[in-house]
């Protein structure tokens, strides 16, 4: 006896590499596509360890009746099943009171032989089941299971990551599974841990997207300008350059945990170029050129940029370097990379943008004087000719 638990949820379970779900009504269709997809999955050299939903199921002997035959005893194939259940189990007719808690009356047809060798028919007479049709023996599951009113099985496999990456294994059953292998009334739906991930970055990537709007419209309230929000969200894509060359260099692969550290980066480097912006709008203010600002917000803003991103690298190393940290070092190695990426190409980038943003407004600014000049220039008038002499 093999007795499993398992938790209801109000959707099919996941938490495998790899998972696909098979719907359809037809318990015998269900079952052989399930083998047609295992088959297919058997072919892709990284998948291993597939199970076959009928593994877990159980052996029933079912009775394929003769139509003839129920014809001549006057039966029907509804009238024998539930005869067979009253053989087999009985038939519950009511409850009874007993002592301090009710229990079911069932009524059987008190046929001492075995009650799949013959049938007590209504009218007293016993005749053996196999007058009425052949039993036989045939894998069924031992549940059914259904998703917001459907029937389905499931397929489950594990990856071999050695031999190829999960995104291609994905990639791979995509192309396998074709509608050639789907028997009619049946269809698929590819789950597991990659198509979850997957749909958590989108769902993050939309969020940060949001943000950024968000962060835009403050930042152009702030600074009164279009332009130079534009500045401070340069920092990002600095921030993501480090990330990609720190994941390339140590030989890691972005995962859901490390993506939400590149997502946590947005505020932290926005805050310094904001810094450095703000300290480049004051020295603008005080008269000097855009070049020398840029200088100087650079020589005074190095320390305070630089000690936040030591401080802040220095609480998250613990945690990237510690093995027992598990998926959480990703975060911060994620967070590590970006951050010493985007403070030293801020002070870079940062002022050779707003430097050549500055002269390309003063070019703007003397072009559009030169048109307004040329609009406003009188027109010459002749003077009249003086009248001849006399």
């Amino acid at each position: 006896v093999r007795i499993q638990r398992s938790l209801e949820t109000n959707s099919p379970p996941v938490g495998v590499p790899i998972q696909i779900f098979l719907y359809g009504e037809d318990g015998a269709a269900l079952r052989a596509t399930a083998g047609r997809v295992k088959m297919a999955l058997q072919g892709i050299a990284s998948i291993e360890h597939i199970s076959d939903p009928m593994e877990d199921g159980i052996t029933e002997r079912v009775l394929k009746v003769d139509s003839k035959q129920l014809g001549h005893y006057g039966l029907s194939s509804d009238l024998v099943a539930g005869l067979l259940r009253t053989s087999i189990t009985g038939t519950r007719v009511g409850k009874l009171d007993y002592g301090d808690e009710m229990v079911d009356v069932y009524v059987t047809s008190g046929n001492t032989q075995q009650p799949t060798n013959v049938l007590a028919l209504p009218s007293g007479d016993i005749i053996p089941i196999g007058e009425l049709g052949d039993f036989v023996e045939q894998s069924s599951a031992n549940a059914v299971n259904r998703f917001q009113g459907r029937r389905y099985v499931s397929v489950t496999a594990e990856v071999d990551e050695s031999m190829m990456s999960i995104h291609q294994t994905h990639r791979e059953i995509e192309r396998v599974l074709d509608d050639t292998i789907l028997l009619p009334g049946v269809s698929f739906d590819q789950q597991g841990e990659f198509t979850e991930t997957r749909q958590s970055l989108a769902s993050m990537i939309q969020a940060a997207f949001i943000g950024l709007g968000l962060s835009y419209l403050i930042l152009t309230l702030l600074f009164r300008s279009f332009l130079q929000p534009v500045l401070v969200l340069l920092a990002i894509p600095l921030a993501y350059m480090g990330v990609v060359w720190g994941m390339t260099l140590s030989n890691q692969s972005l995962t859901l945990l490390g993506f939400v550290g590149v997502v946590g980066l947005i505020g932290i480097v926005i805050n310094d170029a904001l810094v450095w912006v703000t300290f480049y709008n004051q020295s603008r203010a005080s008269g000097i050129s855009a070049a020398d600002a840029a200088v100087d917000a650079v020589a005074k803003r190095f320390r305070p940029i630089w000690l936040t991103t030591i401080t802040t690298v220095g609480g998250l190393l613990p945690v990237s370097l510690a093995q027992s940290a598990g998926i959480a070092s990703a975060m911060a190695d994620t967070m590590v990379y970006g951050l010493m990426s985007a403070s030293l190409l801020l002070l870079l980038f940062l002022p050779v943008c707003v430097v050549a943003l500055d002269s390309l407004s003063n070019d703007l600014t003397r072009f559009k004087s030169g048109l307004l000049r040329q609009g406003r220039t009188p027109a010459t008038i002749d003077s009249p000719a003086a009248p001849p002499a006399q």
